[in-house]
């Protein structure tokens, strides 16, 4: 029994690495293939949307399974719950209570104001022209120049 019990446990660690190196083998092979428009990433897209399917939902005692009558109830669901005329969620002073007024209206219209050219010439003008591009991949330099 104490050997049958050795080799069970000495099974166990043995599938354990497996499984391991199973998942470290896939996510190299996602990292090599996987960001790329490549056959390997549109399996897993694939496999990805056939385990993600509603195949049936309940509502109330009635269990649909029909597609359609699935995003029919999907459908009215949100529209009942976003088209609804609950006087509470359209009560403008809900949001006067919630939020409270820190800026008068002169300031909150100085800064929602459009910036002119000039500010947006002298924004840019101010910047390093040999800084880090920015995340679009271009540098002050290319904005200053162009």
């Amino acid at each position: 029994m104490a050997e049958e019990k050795k080799a069970q446990v000495s099974l166990d660690e043995a599938l354990l690495k497996q499984e391991t190196l199973c998942q470290e083998k896939a996510k190299i092979r996602w990292h090599v293939n996987g960001d790329r428009n490549t056959c390997y990433f549109h399996r897993v897209t694939k496999i990805k949307n056939k385990t993600k399917v509603i195949s049936s939902i309940r509502n109330d005692e009635d269990i649909i399974t029909d597609p359609v009558r699935i995003s029919e109830h999907v459908v009215n669901y949100y529209k009942i719950l976003f088209f609804s005329s609950n006087i509470v969620l359209q009560d403008s002073l809900l949001v006067e209570e919630a939020m409270p007024n820190l800026i008068d209206d002169s300031t909150n219209n100085l800064l929602t104001m459009l910036p002119t050219l000039e500010e947006v010439k002298g924004a840019i003008f101010s910047l390093n022209p040999g800084g880090a591009p920015r995340p679009d991949g271009y540098g002050a330099c290319f904005y200053q120049f162009f």
